[in-house]
Formats: C-alpha cells, structure tokens, sequence
C-alpha cells in the first residue's frame, strides 16, 4: 500500500504543477501590443547607443587631431626641417624617375622610326627593357633590343614598298596576255 499512497501523492502534487504552470505560460506570453512597445523601447535604445557612439568618433577626432598639433607644435625647428627635407626628397626622387621614363620612351620611339616599326607605341610596350640603362643624360641599349625585337617579331616592322599587291591608292598593272589588267584597293578592271 505504500507504493500505491505515494502514486496518489504524486499526482495529486502534479496536477496543480500543471495548472500553474498553463497560467504561467499565458500570462508569460505577450500581446501584439506588448511586443511593439518592446520593438519601440529597442529600437530608441540603438537610435541612442549610434548616436552616442557617432558623439564619441568625433571627440576621439578632435583628440587626435589636438595630440598630433601638440606633436608638431614640439616638435623642433631641426625636427621640422629635416622632415620637410624628407618629403622634398621623396618628391624628387619621384619626378626623377618620371623623367627616366619619358627619357626612355622617348628614346625607344626615336630608335623604332629609324629602325622602320610600323607602330612605336608596340615597340615600347613589347621591347625588353632590361639592357636599357640610364648614363647621365644619355639612354643605351635602347638600339640592340628593339634590334633583337625586330629579329623575333618581324611582322612589327613596316612592310617593303616593293610588294605585289601596290601600295594603297597607287594602281598595279599586270598584262596577261593581249589583255591589260588594273588593280585599285581590290578592284579589278579589264581592259
């Protein structure tokens, strides 16, 4: 009989268990309008935490910005020469290796025309440029490599105005036979 006392103890004790606990449930389960308050309430709570964070970026601007006026405003008179130095060095060097740039090109065309390149700009992009130096003011190997590149690439170079086909707007005459054939640009004619 004890086993069976403790089951009805057991399910007397469980029965309101689940009463409170559907009530809990039903009460813990909120409204429409319980769940847009609270979407309101989130919502002007981020709207304050961007603003507060957008407020404090810019006073760690303005620090940074005081801070690295302070830095200059200590830093000597030797100091800021010699970083003003620094930067019209770099600058320098930059315009100086512009100028070695232009020198080249200027050079790599120059030789193409002499040498007979159709186009000067293909030269100048497909030219090995390592054996291209700088002396002074005189640029050297620009001949031997568009030489070299004359001898692997032969199509760049302009074509011979002794070809059969004439050259453009100038008529070819062939006669074959008693006939007498002109050639412009393509179009034949018989005579």
């Amino acid at each position: 009989m004890r086993g069976s006392s403790f089951e009805m103890e057991q399910q007397t004790t469980d029965k309101p268990a689940v009463a409170d606990a559907t009530a809990a449930e039903v009460k813990k389960t909120p409204t429409v309008e319980e769940l847009l308050a609270e979407r309101d309430k989130i919502a002007a709570a981020l709207k304050e935490a961007n603003k507060e964070a957008a407020d404090r970026r810019k006073k760690l601007d303005a620090f940074e910005a005081a801070e690295k006026a302070r830095n200059e405003a200590a830093m000597s008179e030797a100091e800021k020469t010699a970083k003003r130095a620094s930067e019209l060095e770099a600058q320098l060097n930059a315009t100086a290796a512009e100028l070695n740039e232009t020198r080249i090109l200027a050079a790599i065309e120059r030789e193409a025309t002499r040498l007979g390149f159709a186009d000067t700009s293909d030269a100048a992009v497909m030219i090995d440029r390592k054996s291209i130096a700088i002396d002074g003011k005189s640029v050297t190997g620009v001949k031997e490599a568009l030489e070299a590149l004359a001898k692997t690439k032969p199509y760049l170079l302009k074509q011979q105005a002794n070809n059969s086909a004439g050259s453009p707007g100038k008529p070819v005459q062939r006669t074959s036979g008693s006939a007498v054939t002109t050639s412009v640009t393509g179009y034949t004619t018989r005579i």
